[in-house]
């Protein structure tokens, strides 16, 4: 029900000259609008949604069971700005199983939601076990991704370090030292691209 609600939204939006929606790979991430007047949509496995605008702004709604539309945890949550403690303009973000995460400018990297298996890369023996504001759980990273209950993140000399399943900042060993370019996450699956 929700995803035909999103796809009649993108509708309207398109039949009265809005915006351009581009939709990529299997329709987990949109993006709407053209170059100059860009939204990103990134959707997840647990009907939460996050949506990037142009200028930075992330705005989360949906499933809230753990915070991770950036409010107290309510069953649903509804159109929400998050607030992040930074100045930098946020870049990219990425909605996993009950968790968000978003990246800045300067290569920080911020999560809210649930960090039950420690899926946000903070091992502090914070409870409850999640976070209704985007606390830092990274940085010198280039990109980022949330899958069902771990995170991936690219630091700016090629390393990917994953997150979750009860464990923090794990070094991921490519063969041959590979430097990686830009990685993605599947649910329990990750791929790197790298530069050979």
């Amino acid at each position: 029900m929700k995803k035909h609600i999103v796809f009649l939204l993108l509708l309207c939006m398109l039949v009265m000259n809005i915006c351009v929606v581009h939709v990529y790979g299997d329709g987990s991430r949109i993006v709407i609008g053209d170059d100059s007047n860009a939204l990103v949509f990134s959707g997840s496995a647990s009907d939460h949604y996050l949506v990037l605008s142009h200028n930075g702004v992330v705005t989360a709604w949906g499933n809230n069971q753990s915070g991770q539309c950036g409010t107290t945890p309510a069953e649903t949550a509804g159109y929400t700005d998050i607030v992040f403690d930074t100045e930098s303009k946020i870049v990219k973000v990425s909605a996993g199983n009950n968790f968000s995460m978003a990246l800045d400018q300067d290569g920080i990297v911020w999560g809210w939601g649930a960090n039950f298996r420690y899926q946000l890369g903070i091992s502090s023996g914070h409870y409850p076990n999640y976070f209704t504001t985007p606390t830092q759980c990274g940085f010198g990273a280039v990109d980022i991704a949330a899958g069902t209950d771990f995170s991936a993140i690219l630091t700016e000399n090629g390393n990917v370090y994953l997150n979750g399943n009860n464990h923090t900042h794990q070094k991921v060993n490519f063969p041959n030292d590979a430097k990686i370019k830009t990685i993605s996450v599947k649910d329990r699956h990750i791929l790197a691209l790298g530069d050979d």
